[in-house]
């Protein structure tokens, strides 16, 4: 993909809001609160972006969605 493909908006989980998140496919989620920014995970689509599946791999927010500490695991939300 190139960079006409990469997605830029909000972004929520469960009842988390993102407010700025960028991404294209195989690539890092990164959300970004004024100049923090954040390596949410990574995240995969598919050619027509119709599916795409996100691995979690930030300690705060995998204990947010599972309530277990992050130990290198990770979370994967899958969305059709």
């Amino acid at each position: 993909m190139d960079k006409n493909n990469a997605f830029e908006g909000a972004l929520s989980i469960n009842d988390m809001v993102f407010e700025y998140v960028t991404f294209m496919h195989s690539s890092s989620l990164i959300s970004y609160e004024g100049k923090k920014r954040t390596v949410l995970g990574d995240i995969y689509l598919d050619q027509q972006a119709n599916q795409l599946a996100i691995i979690i791999t930030e300690p705060e927010l995998y204990m947010k969605l599972t309530n277990e500490k992050y130990q290198s695991e990770r979370v994967l939300l899958h969305q059709d």
